[in-house]
């Protein structure tokens, strides 16, 4: 029996190493046909990885959407105020928490909230069924979701959020405050928070939003390896399966898929946000 399986995987590999070729493997990246899994055979892999990328699509974009916006705000909030002991000590914080990578932080979220605090559980995530026959269903599942999301995304969170971003947008904020336009609406008396808000907040998000653009990708890679650690159901577990199980396919399925998401999603921050964000622009009418 196993004799004959590992027949049909040599055979499977054959076929699938001698069907390379440059025009075949650029039609292979932009149609993410890569062929059958080897894991799962003979499911297409394209098939496999979408299933898993809802998981990973909604863990990132909610992390990275909460620990910008969070970041930004708090940068902005904390420049503006004098105590130097409250302002120092977040970003003394900051400093601490930036040069640690997302799977060290993990490790130690995992050491705390699941072994000494056990909220966070040991077991492998699993996804739930998609069966939605009432609204109680529905409440499981959603429950379910942000149950198993919570513990990758913490640490994301907190290491982009009081890290990078709340540094950055501190320093851009203290620069812009001694911009003239800035100084004149302290002199008209307007009021403290519509400066923060429309003067200063608005005035970082240019070089803000290019920054998040060129941290896309450090971003999903990281995500990845959280991903794995929590043994969360996304394309980081995914990946790590098909490396160590040899099936390139769905490797490559992953590879190719993070390639052109994380490219769109530049491309898309740099050209429809950048014009949305930046005062400067105005659209003819």
């Amino acid at each position: 029996m196993y004799e004959d399986a590992t027949s049909v995987i040599r055979v499977i590999w054959f076929i699938w190493i001698s069907t390379r070729s440059i025009p075949n493997i650029f039609k292979e990246v932009f149609t993410l046909d890569f062929g059958f899994s080897f894991i799962v055979f003979p499911r297409p892999a394209r098939e496999i990885v979408l299933r898993y990328l809802p998981w990973s699509v909604g863990l990132l974009l909610f992390t990275t959407i909460i620990s910008w916006t969070l970041g930004n705000i708090l940068g902005v909030i904390v420049s503006f105020v004098k105590n130097r002991y409250i302002s120092g000590a977040l970003e003394n914080i900051a400093i601490v928490l930036y040069p640690i990578p997302y799977y060290v932080f993990s490790l130690a979220l995992i050491y705390v909230f699941a072994y000494l605090i056990p909220i966070f559980s040991l077991s492998p995530a699993t996804m739930p069924a998609i069966n939605i026959a009432s609204l109680w269903d529905l409440i499981n599942m959603v429950f379910h979701m942000l149950k198993t999301v919570s513990a990758p995304a913490l640490s994301i969170i907190v290491i982009s959020a009081f890290g990078w971003w709340f540094i950055s947008s501190r320093t851009l904020s203290l620069a812009t405050m001694t911009e003239d336009y800035v100084v004149y609406a302290r002199l008209r008396g307007i009021d403290i928070g519509r400066i923060r808000g429309r003067y200063v907040l608005r005035g970082i998000m240019v070089p803000q939003v290019t920054a998040l653009a060129l941290a896309l990708g450090a971003i999903f890679s990281g995500a990845l390896v959280t991903e794995y650690i929590f043994a969360y159901p996304g394309l980081g577990s995914l990946l790590y399966q098909a490396i160590i199980i040899g099936d390139y396919p769905i490797a490559l399925t992953i590879l190719s898929l993070s390639m052109i998401g994380v490219t769109l999603a530049t491309w898309f921050l740099d050209t429809v946000v950048y014009y949305l964000v930046d005062p400067r622009i105005r659209f003819a009418r």
